[in-house]
Parts: structure tokens; sequence; C-alpha cells
């Protein structure tokens, strides 16, 4: 017989697919968010982002859940200056489940769901710059393209993905520029990187893409 768990899974699939033909799921995709299954908290982060459409006031708060300790304007160091990631306690995980498969491929997909609701997500602003900090290449980029989405004018909407340019990994490399280079003009600020840096990249084809990149800027 089939699982309470897969039938949950290939609802949310199908969720997903109808987007806010399925606007009635949103109550249940809220709380998938806290399920004891990690697939289905993060499904339906990234299903909420397709059915919700029509309703950010009700979704972008739950979202932002994610970004933040209870109670919390913002994650702290110890040294009160703001830092990404941070590590829940105990009792952050008690409360909300959602906490135990906090990583980055979860905070990409609410970053990816953000974008999807453009400025009426600006209240995500100050936790997407402090997340395109973290030590993970893959989430900077994800929160810089939702940065272009939600606040393309914030001025620190194109450094996770400057930083990327830099990154040891060729691929991350080479995904930084061809998203930097479907900016055109908006990716002015990377320039002096792409000059100074990608042009001497050990990778040709990093060299022959910030070619490409700088042409288009």
């Amino acid at each position: 017989p089939t699982s309470p768990a897969r039938v949950q899974e290939c609802l949310i699939q199908t969720f997903t697919q109808m987007g806010t033909n399925a606007a009635a799921a949103v109550p249940a995709l809220l709380q998938g968010m806290n399920s004891k299954s990690p697939w289905i908290r993060a499904n339906a982060v990234t299903a909420l982002g397709s059915v919700a459409l029509n309703q950010p006031d009700t979704v972008i708060p739950d979202l932002l859940k994610v970004f933040t300790k209870p109670n919390a304007n913002a994650p702290q160091s110890s040294g009160g200056q703001g830092r990404w990631p941070w590590r829940p306690n105990r009792a952050d995980r008690r409360n909300n489940p959602f906490f135990n498969d906090f990583n980055a491929d979860t905070r990409a997909s609410v970053a990816d769901a953000l974008a999807t609701f453009g400025a009426e997500a600006e209240a995500a602003i100050p936790l997407l710059v402090l997340a395109g900090q973290s030590t993970n290449a893959t989430l900077r980029a994800h929160v810089a393209m939702a940065m272009q989405k939600i606040a393309p004018e914030t001025p620190y909407a194109l450094e996770p993905l400057i930083k990327n340019l830099t990154d040891k990994n060729v691929q991350i490399r080479r995904q930084a520029l061809q998203i930097l280079e479907s900016l055109g003009t908006n990716a002015v600020k990377a320039l002096p990187v792409l000059t100074e840096k990608c042009l001497h990249d050990p990778d040709p084809e990093v060299r022959q893409q910030a070619m490409s990149c700088i042409q288009k800027i």
C-alpha cells in the first residue's frame, strides 16, 4: 500500500504544477512546512512559491520564519554583527521542526519562493542580504537571483554573484557569469572583477564567458 508520506509528496507535486489554480491548498502547504519529513517541508516551500502568488500577505511571513529565529529580527553572531548562517538551538528545533533540515538547499528553495512575489517580498531584503554572505556558493546564487526579482536596486543585490566569480569551483564561476550576462547593464558593478579576475581565469571557458559578459554589460 502507498504510504501517507508518499501520498503527500504526490499531492505537493500536483499542487506545484497547478500553480494558482491550487490556491485552496495553501493552508495545507503551510502545514506541510511543519511535517516530520524533510522532503515534504522543503518541497512545500517550493510549492508555495507557485501556488500562493495571489496570497503574498498570507504566505510571505511564513516563508520568512525559515530565515529567522523565534522572537528575533535577524540572526546575530556573538559579536553582535549580522552573520549567516546561524545555528538554531534546541528550543528552536523543538518549536519548529523545519529547523531540523535548516541547510543551504532549504534556504535556496525559500529564496526562490520569495522571488516569485517580486517587490511584494521586500520585507525579506535584510535577511537575503545576510544569506548572501553564506559560505555556500549555490545559496549565494539563488539569493542573488531572488534579489534581482525583489529589489534589483539594492546595493548588495549583486554581491553574492560577484563573490561567486572567484569561487574555487569552476562550475560556480561559470554559473555566476551566465546569470550576470543575462542581467546586461544591470550588472555593471561586476565589471571590476570581470576585467581584473575573470579575464585571467585559469579556465578557458570562464575567460570566454567573461568576455561575452563584459560585452553584454
